[in-house]
């Protein structure tokens, strides 16, 4: 967000910072406020950014698939009109997210597909491992295990690498769940869930932590 105005990157960093705590009406005003402050100023990467976040705050947490759809849509378009290919990306990898919960596997692979080559063109590791790892999820949806472990696999070597501890958490949940349920390796589960945990309990995250200790719960039963 190199590009966005220091006030409207402030502001999505602390709705960032409130959804990620669980506050999720403070992180809803955040995100608005800073879409609104973005087009007070004509901040048109900014804009762009706040659309994103909006988009998937609406789809994730208040389950509004279609008007995440068309948030996304109208941020592809300002970035395709300013030539912003890094939030054009972004928005290509948010787009298959959201295709992904719809049920469009298809067409959610094709958009992942598209942002992992605008990432790896540009160097930027850390889309390129933020898309293996949706890749991963459609892949699973599909019933491509061995596809969705390959590419969680990559996406953790890369987080690993950048030091995103919250992501690497993320991913390891991902291999956590595959190992466990397809493989049923429990013993490699619970490593890979520990792990997570870990992770999230460091930085202070209680509703990622809170998911960890779940499937390590049903480790714990299937075992007893």
């Amino acid at each position: 967000m190199h590009d966005v105005s220091l006030l409207v990157k402030s502001i999505l960093n602390k709705g960032n910072e409130a959804e990620h705590r669980g506050d999720f009406i403070v992180a809803r005003q955040h995100f608005q406020s800073a879409l609104d402050e973005a087009r007070l100023i004509n901040d048109k990467h900014g804009e762009a950014a706040a659309l994103v976040s909006l988009a998937e705050f609406t789809g994730q947490i208040e389950g509004n698939l279609s008007k995440a759809y068309e948030l996304l849509d109208q941020s592809l378009s300002i970035c395709q009109q300013i030539g912003f290919d890094r939030g054009i990306a972004s928005t290509m990898c948010a787009l298959g997210s959201t295709t992904l919960h719809m049920g469009k596997f298809d067409e959610s692979l094709q958009w992942m597909n598209k942002a992992l080559v605008l990432f790896r063109e540009m160097k930027d590791q850390t889309g390129e491992a933020t898309v293996l790892h949706q890749m991963g999820l459609i892949q699973k949806k599909r019933i491509d295990h061995g596809s969705a472990e390959i590419c969680w696999r990559q996406s953790l070597s890369l987080f690993e690498a950048l030091g995103d501890k919250f992501s690497m958490g993320q991913v390891l949940l991902s291999l956590g769940n595959l190992v466990a349920d397809y493989h049923k390796d429990l013993k490699q589960g619970r490593q890979l869930f520990t792990k997570a945990l870990l992770l999230f309990d460091e930085l202070g995250l209680p509703l990622e932590a809170k998911k960890a200790r779940h499937n390590l719960a049903i480790i714990d039963r299937l075992e007893s």
